[in-house]
C-alpha cells in the first residue's frame, strides 16, 4: 500500500518527462523492484565526502540483532570492507547488523522477525486537539517548535524509554483551560470568541505563549499525559483478537508451527514481541507516574502495593496470561 501511494505521487512527474521515462520502461512494477533494489543494496559511505552507493553482495549476510558489524571504503583496495564484531569458525553462517531495527522494520523491509529481539517500538498515537482549544495549542506548538507528528515508545537493548520529543508534543497538545490561563494567555476559546466578535491572533510573538516541554508544564498536564499514554497503550492491547499467553502456546506447540506457512509465524513472532512492547511500556509509565507523584508529594514513603503497580490492590495484580516465567524474563 505505501508502495502504490508513492507511485500514485510519483506517476504525474514521471509524465513530465517520457523521453526519460518511457512508459515501456517505467511502469508500477519497475518502480517496485527499483525500490527493492535501493532498500538491499543502499549504503552511505565516505569516498571523500558522504556517497550514497548501492554494494551488490552486501545484503547477502542474514541479520542478527546481537551481532555488531561496521563497515568502510578501503581506498586502496577501492572495495567495501565489512568488519564483524565477533570471531567465525569455518563453516559458521556470518551474520551482520541491519542496524538497531524493531520488528516492524524488519519485517517491512526484510521480511523478518525476532522474538528475542532487543530493540523495538509501539506507537502511541495523537491527542484529538479540542476545538476550542486548537488555534491557541497550535500557535503553541509553532512559537515552541513542537510538531505533532506520530511518536513511539523506543526499546533500546531490552530497556524501555519514552522520547523527549513524545513527551514534548504530548504536553503541549494536553494544554487545557487550567493551563493555559495560568500561562496568562487570554482569548483561548474560539468558540467564545466567534459568539463575541472578538479575533484573537495566536500567531503573535507573545512571552507568555513560550513554554519549555522538555520539562512538566504543571502537575496536572503531566498526569493528563500519563494517563493519555497509558490509555493509548491499554486500547491497542484490547485491538489483539488473542492474548499473549495463547500466542506463546501455539509458538511452542512444535507440531501447530511445523504445519503453518511462514507468513503466519511471521504474524506470530511480531504480535507477540509487539504485545511485550505494550505491556512493558505500560509498565514503564506506570512507573513513571508513581515517581512523579512521589516527588511531588514531598517523598513520602511509597507504599508496596504502589511499587507494583496495584493500587488499592491487597496483593500485586499477575499478568492474566500463561508462561508467568517468559513474561518475567
Amino acid at each position: 500500500m505505501m508502495m502504490e501511494a508513492d507511485w500514485k505521487a510519483l506517476e504525474p512527474h514521471l509524465a513530465l518527462h517520457l523521453n526519460a521515462f518511457p512508459p515501456s520502461s517505467s511502469g508500477y512494477e519497475d518502480f517496485r523492484w527499483c525500490i527493492t533494489i535501493v532498500l538491499t543494496r543502499y549504503c552511505e559511505l565516505d569516498i571523500g565526502g558522504r556517497t550514497v552507493v548501492l554494494a551488490p553482495m552486501y545484503d547477502m549476510s542474514n541479520h542478527d540483532p546481537h551481532t555488531k558489524t561496521s563497515f568502510a571504503w578501503n581506498a586502496e583496495t577501492r572495495s567495501l570492507i565489512v568488519t564483524s564484531g565477533k570471531a567465525y569458525s569455518a563453516g559458521e553462517q556470518i551474520f551482520m547488523s541491519y542496524g538497531s531495527k524493531a520488528n516492524f522494520d524488519l519485517l517491512y523491509v526484510y521480511g523478518i522477525a525476532f522474538v528475542g529481539n532487543p530493540f523495538g517500538a509501539v506507537r502511541v498515537g495523537i491527542p484529538q486537539l479540542p476545538t476550542d482549544h486548537k488555534q491557541v495549542i497550535e500557535a503553541i506548538a509553532g512559537h515552541n517548535q513542537v510538531s505533532f507528528a506520530m511518536r513511539k515508545i523506543h526499546r533500546a537493548n531490552n530497556v524501555y524509554k519514552v522520547p523527549d520529543d513524545l513527551l514534548m508534543m504530548l504536553r503541549v497538545a494536553l494544554l487545557r483551560k487550567y493551563d493555559l490561563e495560568r500561562l496568562g494567555i487570554t482569548n483561548w476559546n474560539a468558540t467564545e470568541n466567534k459568539e463575541r466578535g472578538i479575533h484573537a491572533n495566536h500567531q503573535e510573538v507573545a512571552p507568555q505563549y513560550y513554554v519549555y516541554p522538555l520539562e512538566p508544564i504543571s502537575i496536572y498536564n503531566e498526569l493528563c499525559v500519563f494517563t493519555f499514554l497509558t490509555r493509548s497503550l491499554v486500547r491497542r492491547y484490547a485491538k489483539y483478537a488473542t492474548s499473549i499467553g495463547a500466542d506463546w502456546a501455539m509458538h511452542n506447540n512444535t507440531e501447530y508451527w511445523r504445519s503453518i506457512e511462514r507468513k503466519r509465524r511471521l504474524a506470530m513472532v511480531f504480535r507477540v514481541d509487539e504485545k511485550q512492547n505494550v505491556l512493558h511500556s505500560y509498565r514503564t509509565i506506570q512507573a513513571r507516574r508513581t515517581e512523579y507523584l512521589h516527588d511531588q508529594l514531598g517523598g513520602w514513603t511509597i507504599p508496596a502495593a504502589l511499587k507494583q503497580g496495584s493500587i488499592g490492590a491487597k496483593s500485586p495484580r499477575k499478568p492474566t496470561f500463561k508462561d508467568q516465567q517468559r513474561w518475567d524474563g
